[in-house]
């Protein structure tokens, strides 16, 4: 959900929706609210009225999940900023609605209108509502996705078919669903009077920034809010993208004013009754505990307890009490290359290429990596500055050793430059590969006498070993092991998953990882005083700095930012002229700095047994990032990549937890609070809510297909959309998102385009 608000309600579109809606309401004199007493005469029964259908359309599962994400990423003040919204919505509704009334038309207000409006039915009302209620069904109700969306289906073709049924099915389904949410949410939002009025404090508190007020940074704190708030309010507020037009044709009776006027209402009721209890029910909830311990192992365990040097053999492995291995006998063996290279060559400044030896490990050697500067940041992997290279062997002649000369690639790459733009340690490091060994297994005694007579494993080497550094130097360069030789792949990092945690072998499990509040320890200070970061796609979305205060958090300064990708790195642009050189900070007495305030990151992981586990972890779950390198690796010569987890958590990432802005945790919530009926009741809203709203986009999508398509089309496209959230089950969630942002996309622009452009005849309004 989150990629898809991020994708669609860019500041450019958020911001000329809200602007829209603000002319309409202050340049007509807030006429819309003048009329807001016609609206009841439209809500009528006995047919499914307009204004009836386009709440259908309106209090979907997807508005619950806009208002998640409003609260999840925007924070508590985009509370406020859905009401703000809701009423510039209103005003949107109203202008939609009375100009497609006055222009005579049978739905949209121009035959241009019909595409977007069938657009958004299919995707929005049917397919989209799929893909929600199928990852709803099992955290609420334990059906499994295909019954859950079976449901919906199946109430909306009864009513569709049923002409007895329509206006039943449109006004009683969507009204339950509503009422059954919102008594369920408001219990829990209530649960705790304290925590939600501290809530409701914070929220304009924060809306409007207050606290930011105090420390002299408003602009900033406003311009994070509007990009991380109230954009995601928009899409809770439901402003229409056509659907106020096209509710008109169920209503021909209504004058422009009426039309309108009952339209209006429906962002009101949806954002009061849905978002609001939504938002309010995840900020006064305590939050899900910690999945793991915030560490990950390697599902590998090497076959040591530690090292000794010998006068006969050079380096033994202590094998472990346990082991397998026997005296006398030998064993294949393998020690683990680091996939950020290994320091083993020599960097030669003035032919701008690096040389080692021919070894066996450096057949494939192909790339040099360069570390930061700082000790600090060079334990850390996204600072690993990655070049491809052309590798080329010399030497060799009369028995002399043969070397590997590495050269960049891009001629334009000269090392040099690159180690000093970036700040770099000169040492290089090149990506050598596995060292495969035979291991031979003898008794040895050692002095220390918690070791005394003991297995051993050293390196046998005859004539026919190849050509590589000694065992000792392996270990000393970094490498991991030993482990049995086999052809599989290394072994990925693993969470240890909490002694509670019992989930499925095998399933998978959205996990997200937050960062600390005041930021995180993401950042460096160039030569000049500049901050810039890793090149991670989460980095460019960083939009505050925070130099905190050293006691008081209240006191922290907040300071905002622009990023953009230079290179290795992401560099910021600072906004605020009293912050351009960060060396000053040197200069506050307490102060330290600058921290990147970022978001949560969620990723899947998969579940697995305790076959590879520590012994203390004995009956625990392992829980494997997916879609990620096995170990943390940097960024490459990738450019913008997605940080392995471990990385997150090294620079001030909190433990894995389950995500906090989906309809998952909004159900959790709710059955914590209401054991036994919260989780149910939820999930029965749900199927309610989502099938009306596929049957009310059904009935709104008839008239605009009627026009582009003809009568086949009007009879066909309502069935499509009805059958479309099957659709939703079976396709990709990525793909539905960007289905769903294009067909919303194309509906909003010329939607509110056109408003915009009739605004003087939307000023000529006759009274009622």
């Amino acid at each position: 959900m989150e990629r898809l608000l991020d994708g669609l309600w860019n500041p450019i579109l958020g911001g000329f929706v809200l602007c829209a809606g603000l002319l309409v309401m202050l340049g007509t004199g807030l006429l819309p609210l003048r009329r807001l007493g016609l609206a009841p005469k439209r809500w009528r029964a006995g047919s499914p009225s307009a204004a009836a259908v386009l709440l259908a359309a309106s209090a979907s599962v997807t508005t619950i999940s806009a208002a998640i994400a409003a609260v999840s990423i925007g924070g508590r003040g985009a509370l406020v900023w859905m009401w703000i919204a809701s009423v510039l919505g209103m005003g949107l509704h109203f202008a939609e609605a009375k100009l497609t009334r006055q222009s005579g038309t049978d739905g949209v207000a121009s035959p241009a209108f019909a595409y977007p409006v069938i657009a958004v039915a299919v995707v929005a009302g049917g397919l989209w509502q799929g893909s929600q209620v199928a990852a709803l069904g099992s955290a609420s109700l334990s059906l499994p996705a295909a019954a859950s969306v079976g449901v919906v289906i199946g109430l909306a073709l009864l009513c569709m078919r049923v002409r007895s049924l329509t206006t039943l099915g449109v006004v009683a389904m969507p009204v339950l669903g509503l009422g059954l949410f919102t008594v369920v949410a408001a219990l829990a939002a209530f649960d705790d009077p304290f925590k939600l009025q501290l809530a409701l404090g914070d929220a304009v508190n924060e809306a409007f920034g207050l606290q930011s007020a105090a420390t002299g940074t408003v602009g900033g704190a406003l311009a994070s809010l509007i990009a991380a708030g109230m954009l995601r309010a928009v899409t809770a507020a439901n402003l229409g993208v056509g659907a106020a037009g096209a509710s008109t044709a169920l209503d021909p009776e209504a004058t422009p004013e009426q039309a309108g006027a009952s339209a209006m209402l429906v962002p009101l009721l949806v954002v009061g009754l849905v978002s609001t209890t939504a938002g309010l029910a995840l900020l006064t909830s305590p939050g899900d505990a910690p999945l793991a311990d915030g560490k990950l192992y390697p599902l590998e365990r090497h076959e040591s307890r530690g090292l000794r040097p010998s006068k006969k053999v050079g380096q033994t492995v202590v094998l472990p009490e346990n082991t397998p291995y026997e005296k006398g006998q030998h064993y294949a063996m393998r020690l683990r290359a680091d996939p950020r290279g290994h320091k083993m060559a020599k960097l030669l400044s003035k032919e701008n290429a690096v040389i080692l030896p021919a070894w066996t490990i450096s057949e494939a050697a192909d790339t040099v990596s360069f570390r930061a500067r700082e000790p600090e940041k060079a334990k850390h992997a996204a600072w690993d500055v990655h070049i491809p290279c052309t590798r080329e062997l010399f030497g060799g002649k009369e028995g002399s050793p043969q070397f590997v000369r590495l050269t960049p690639k891009d001629e334009s790459v000269v090392f040099t430059e690159l180690i000093q733009f970036y700040e770099l340690d000169p040492a290089p490091y090149v990506n050598v590969g596995d060292f495969h060994w035979v291991g031979a297994v003898a008794m040895a005694n050692s002095p220390d006498e918690a070791l005394g007579e003991h297995l051993a494993m050293f390196q046998w080497r005859d004539d026919d070993t190849p050509f590589d550094p000694k065992l000792h130097e392996f270990f000393r360069n970094g490498y991991r092991g030993p482990y049995p030789d086999t052809d599989e792949p290394a072994p990925p990092w693993t969470f240890i998953a909490a002694e509670d945690f019992d989930a499925p072998l095998d399933s998978r499990v959205a996990l997200e990882v937050s960062p600390d509040p005041r930021g995180v320890d993401a950042l460096r200070l160039n030569r000049v005083g500049k901050a810039e970061g890793p090149p991670w796609n989460a980095m460019l979305e960083v939009h505050e700095f925070v130099l905190r205060h050293p006691t008081d958090a209240t006191q922290d300064i907040r300071v905002p930012v622009a990023a953009r990708l230079d290179g290795f790195r992401v560099r910021f642009d600072v906004l605020d002229p009293a912050w351009q050189d960060f060396r000053k900070l040197a200069t506050m007495e307490g102060f330290t700095g600058p921290y990147a305030v970022m978001d949560d990151v969620t990723f899947e992981a998969e579940v697995h047994g305790d076959t590879r586990l520590p012994l203390e972890a004995k009956d625990r779950r392992s829980l494997v990032p997916l879609d990620t390198d096995p170990r943390p690796m940097g960024p490459g010569t990738r450019g913008l990549v997605d940080p392995h987890p471990a990385e997150l958590i090294a620079v001030g990432y909190g433990p894995p937890h389950r995500p906090q802005g989906d309809l998952a945790a909004l159900a959790r919530v709710l059955e914590a609070k209401q054991p036994g009926f919260g989780g149910m009741a939820f999930g029965i809203a749900a199927l309610l809510m989502a099938a009306g709203s596929v049957l009310g986009w059904a009935l709104l999508v008839a008239a605009p297909a009627r026009r582009a398509l003809g009568d086949g089309g009007a009879t066909a496209l309502p069935l499509v959309v009805c059958l479309a959230p099957a659709l939703g089950l079976v396709l990709a969630q990525d793909l539905v998102e960007s289905l769903a942002i294009l067909a919303a996309s194309v509906a909003v622009l010329p939607v509110i385009a056109t408003i915009v452009l009739k605004f003087a005849e939307l000023r000529r309004s006759d009274a009622p």
